[in-house]
């Protein structure tokens, strides 16, 4: 799994551990003890966390919050029944949009809508430019609002600062999808004035993402 967080903003890894029996039901336990979490970044650990909250059976949660830009990845160890186990996660974190060209007030007004705004880097750390980012919503029932039909998809583009800004009614579901990666998330805006793009796509759940299949053998005809 992977996920999506800005710089600077606190979060919390969760750690549930869940087994699955012998007739397939699923059921929760706790640890031995209290797991460990070690966040990496390039390789180096940048931070331990040996005390998480457990929030209720087989739930732990441990708060951190990435300091810099770039790729986390996460490792919780924990021991049941004298058996140890791992689970791991990969974040990405961005840097929050800074001095961005804010989009012109919605004719709807400001009140019905979120305003959304990113940061686009290169590998490198120079800023983006060129980086489309669309919301369509997902479904045809999405589109009708309170305040009117939702006709048409946003589309907006980072400038030569790799910012991106533009406005979407509150409380609509859609799709997220950046350009050139392999983000396509399915997120509902949230009632409130703004949000960094990043915060929002960690809220959605990832299309992309591999499922197993399960194969029945077919009996074979004579």
């Amino acid at each position: 799994m992977s996920s999506f967080k800005a710089v600077g903003v606190a979060t919390s890894s969760i750690l549930t551990i869940q087994f699955t029996s012998s007739s397939g039901s699923t059921f929760r336990v706790n640890a031995d003890s209290a797991p460990t979490l070690v966040i990496q970044k390039a390789g180096v650990t940048v931070a331990t966390i040996t005390n998480p909250t457990n929030t209720e059976l087989g739930i732990y949660t441990a708060p951190w919050t990435p300091a810099t830009s770039g790729q986390y990845d996460l490792v919780w160890t924990f021991t049941v029944n004298s058996v140890e186990y791992t689970a791991t996660d990969v974040v990405f974190a961005f840097d929050h949009a800074s001095n961005v060209d804010v989009p012109d007030a919605p004719d709807v007004g400001s009140s019905n809508t979120c305003l959304i705004t990113g940061t686009f880097i290169d590998a490198a750390g120079d800023y983006l430019q060129g980086v489309y980012v669309r919301f369509s919503p997902s479904i045809e029932s999405a589109r009708k609002m309170g305040i009117g039909f939702v006709a048409a998809d946003v589309t907006a583009v980072s400038n030569a600062s790799g910012q991106v800004s533009f406005n979407v009614v509150r409380g609509i579901q859609g799709l997220l999808t950046i350009s050139g990666t392999a983000l396509v998330r399915n997120v509902t805006v949230p009632n409130q004035a703004n949000i960094d793009l990043f915060d929002l796509a960690a809220t959605g759940s990832d299309l992309l993402e591999v499922q197993e299949l399960e194969l029945i053998p077919l009996p074979r005809r004579s």
